[in-house]
């Protein structure tokens, strides 16, 4: 995941420049807990960590989508690109969050099944 992300601020940097500044900020992805040695409040505690970055992660998205369609038709194709990767990437990112959670849930269930 890291490497996500220092690709999506990579991407970042090189939209400001070609993209016309880019003014939206890609959220950071919360640390997923280990399952297996959580309590039920970190559990929530989590569960909430992650809405809360996917939430975050829609609105960057709507935000990556309206520069997109600021740069009009005539926009290089170049800059148009990055932030459709700088979409992707974060949408990659989502996914994988979510992913780590779901996982984190079933080793917590397995853990404390009675």
């Amino acid at each position: 995941m890291t490497f996500t992300r220092t690709l999506v601020a990579a991407g970042l940097v090189l939209s400001a420049s070609a993209a016309s500044a880019v003014d939206c900020t890609a959220p950071e992805a919360p640390q997923v807990i280990d399952g297996k040695n959580a309590s039920e409040q970190e559990m929530l505690e989590a569960q909430q960590a992650v809405k809360g970055f996917v939430a975050k992660g829609r609105q960057y998205i709507g935000c990556l989508k309206a520069e997109e369609q600021a740069l009009g038709d005539d926009a290089a194709e170049e800059a148009s690109k990055e932030l459709v990767d700088l979409y992707n990437a974060m949408v990659d990112e989502m996914k994988s969050t979510s992913e780590e959670f779901n996982n984190a849930v079933r080793t917590y269930q397995a853990a404390n099944a009675k």
